[in-house]
């Protein structure tokens, strides 16, 4: 998604309310060779020319230490006015990192290293001073100054057991594929009892799925849920899986 395309996508006409701005370094849907925007220099880019749109960045931990990612990330919520979201996606493109010289951990590391990422950058969001020491990753007396000018919502996806022990823990929203209502209602029901007792900062909303590039939702829409809807659930988030994607007022 372009600047312009950013800027248009949340004015009435559109009506656009999210966009999920891919993280990777290699274009995956056009070929390797062809060109693809690096994701954080662009959501700080479209922080600046946007009022309201939610700005949704994939992160994948391994391709960026956490408490400099902290320190960037909230720069960037701060310049939105609290826009900014995450979807933390613990890696899957071996050939990639491999040709970045980056580490690229097997299935249960992916998790256990993102579960620490989580911690680190979530401590230096909330804490005045952060320590920690872990697997993959230390910090001592860490400070993240300023702040977010909000937590960012934390969406993260996985159809592992692992994934979702970590998802229900940590995250704020589970993200899933545009499947049918029928389909998706179960896995919500599976979250939500995963996160008893809740978190006291997680809400509960599932928006209706949809197939297609740009993954959208009205605004007016009826929101369903497999659970009432409560401040302590997790969100369950019905999500297509290419490209750059935004969520629009005007889409069933």
């Amino acid at each position: 998604m372009g600047l312009h395309q950013g800027a248009d996508a949340e004015r009435g006409a559109l009506g656009y309310d999210l966009t999920l701005i891919a993280e990777l370094n290699l274009n995956d849907i056009k070929g390797v060779e062809q060109p693809a925007l690096d994701a954080w220099s662009t959501a700080a880019a479209l922080a600046a020319v946007t009022d309201s749109i939610e700005l949704m960045v994939a992160v994948r931990p391994n391709f960026h230490h956490p408490a400099l990612f902290a320190k960037a990330a909230a720069n960037i919520d701060r310049i939105s006015g609290g826009r900014l979201a995450l979807n933390v996606v613990s890696s899957w493109w071996a050939d990639e990192a491999k040709q970045y010289g980056l580490q690229f951990d097997q299935h249960d590391d992916r998790y256990a290293r993102t579960a620490e990422w989580l911690t680190v950058v979530d401590g230096l969001w909330t804490e005045e001073r952060f320590n920690f020491a872990g697997q993959f990753y230390t910090t001592e007396q860490a400070i993240c100054s300023p702040k977010p000018a909000k937590r960012p919502t934390v969406y993260a996806g996985g159809e592992s057991e692992k994934a979702k022990a970590m998802i229900a823990a940590q995250c704020d929203a589970y993200v899933m594929h545009g499947d049918p209502a029928d389909a998706i209602a179960p896995k919500i029901a599976d979250m939500a009892a995963r996160r008893k007792p809740p978190a006291a900062h997680r809400c509960n909303t599932a928006w209706p799925p949809t197939r297609s590039s740009a993954t959208a939702r009205r605004r007016r829409s009826a929101s369903w849920s497999a659970s009432p809807a409560s401040p302590n659930c997790l969100r369950a988030m019905p999500i297509s899986t290419s490209g750059c994607r935004a969520r629009s007022s005007n889409a069933n």
